[in-house]
């Protein structure tokens, strides 16, 4: 909703979309970096998908956000996500490639994609639909498949990278049933 604007000092605000109707929805997307890191980012790709609603009710969607970081020796290109579990594989695959293709295109050399996926690792069939999905471009998961991400004991919010030793970290949340993820650029 517009007015539930956070200020967190030393951040700034780089992506925002809310949600679709006047009353909350599991939709809207919310993304702060630091002050100081913000001119060095160039939004690449900023895909909002298809949304089926089933009466008033926000059904499916997925929300794909990808961007460039350039440190001046290094260009690193992060995909932000959030799909709702009834989102299609389809759907799923086709903005995930597309913002993947648009990151290379700019020229990375390091990906990172995360986000609240909807699908449960702990499920061997979600794990080794993603491996498959996510390992052609390098990428393997950085969280901890064992580390739960919601108080719904899922873990179904990741991080996956194609950078060597690259560790993102899960942090307790007072105002949201999933857990933020984080992680520092080097």
């Amino acid at each position: 909703m517009p007015d539930d604007n956070i200020c967190i000092p030393g951040f700034v605000l780089l992506h925002r979309r809310d949600c679709v109707k006047e009353t909350r929805h599991a939709y809207g997307t919310v993304l702060y970096v630091k002050e100081w890191l913000a001119a060095r980012i160039t939004m690449v790709f900023n895909e909002d998908s298809l949304k089926v609603y089933k009466g008033s009710h926000l059904h499916a969607f997925i929300d794909v956000i990808g961007f460039c970081v350039d440190s001046g020796e290094v260009r690193t290109g992060i995909m932000y996500l959030h799909k709702s579990p009834q989102c299609s594989v389809m759907n799923f695959k086709k903005h995930v490639e597309n913002c993947l293709q648009s990151l290379q295109n700019h020229g990375v050399d390091n990906i990172v994609v995360v986000g609240d996926f909807n699908i449960n690792v702990q499920d061997e069939k979600g794990a080794q639909f993603l491996k498959n999905f996510l390992s052609p471009y390098g990428l393997t998961l950085c969280t901890s498949e064992n580390t739960v991400t919601t108080d719904n004991n899922t873990v179904i919010d990741m991080c996956f990278s194609n950078i060597q030793d690259f560790v993102a970290y899960i942090t307790e949340s007072v105002i949201s049933d999933h857990k933020p993820l984080w992680f520092v650029l080097g």
